[in-house]
């Protein structure tokens, strides 16, 4: 019974002890399979980490690639957008003047030839056997001769009304008036564009030759000895 006891003790023991050296392997492998997965997933989340900077890094670079894209296409549009705003204007706000050619054209007056005067100056203005000695002077495109001398020289009744500065003149069939400072003037009660406003000066009113002389059925041409020459169309 004594030698039963002990076998049962001894395997008891062996058995213990087996099942204790098992468990303490298997926990050894299970310590070792999970520091080796928190050393994977340590390299994957710096693996995932270094892809998230370069991803980061990408969208800064495409985002600044894009600004700048963006930028350029802006600016070129801006150009692009002046440059046909300036063609427009160019084609719609001018016209080739000529100082003895009325265009009665409401764009601004550009000069397609030299103006026969540089600088304000006393000249001749002829009309048939008659003349006279004005002082004109240079405008844009323009040669500025006073009111009322020319136009009375050319036959035409002349009146001032200087409570609004204005002139009328009257030539047969044909009016003009003209006010200070308008680019427009009243022809045969039309209201049409001059190549430039009614100035004053020397204390009277100055308009572009071209309109009276046309404006009252006249042309006019130039000759450095006779001056300013008025025929009648």
């Amino acid at each position: 019974m004594k030698n039963i006891f002990k076998l049962l003790l001894l395997l008891i023991l062996v058995f213990a002890t087996t099942s204790f050296t098992y468990l303490s392997v298997r926990a050894d492998g299970d310590d070792e399979k999970r520091e080796h997965n928190e050393y994977k997933y340590r390299d994957d989340g710096y693996k995932h980490k270094e892809d998230d900077e370069k991803r980061e890094h990408n969208e800064h670079k495409y985002g600044d690639d894009g600004d700048k894209h963006k930028e350029d296409d802006d600016v070129q549009y801006e150009e692009r957008i002046q440059n046909q705003k300036n063609k427009q204007i160019n084609q719609t706000n001018e016209v080739m003047e000529s100082w003895s050619k009325w265009s009665r054209s409401a764009a601004i007056g550009v000069s397609q030839e030299q103006l026969p005067i540089k600088d304000s100056m006393k000249v001749k203005i002829q009309n048939g056997n008659e003349s006279i000695t004005v002082v004109a002077y240079p405008y844009r495109s323009e040669v500025m001769i006073p009111i009322k001398e020319t136009s009375e020289l050319l036959g035409a009744d002349v009146a001032i009304y200087e409570n609004i500065q204005a002139v009328e003149v009257v030539y047969q069939q044909k009016q003009l008036i003209c006010r200070l400072g308008s680019r427009a003037v009243y022809e045969n009660g039309l209201k049409t564009p001059m190549p430039v406003p009614t100035l004053a000066y020397n204390n009277e009113l100055y308009a572009p030759i071209s309109v009276l002389a046309n404006g009252l059925g006249y042309t006019i041409t130039y000759d450095s000895q006779k001056g300013f020459i008025f025929a009648l169309n």
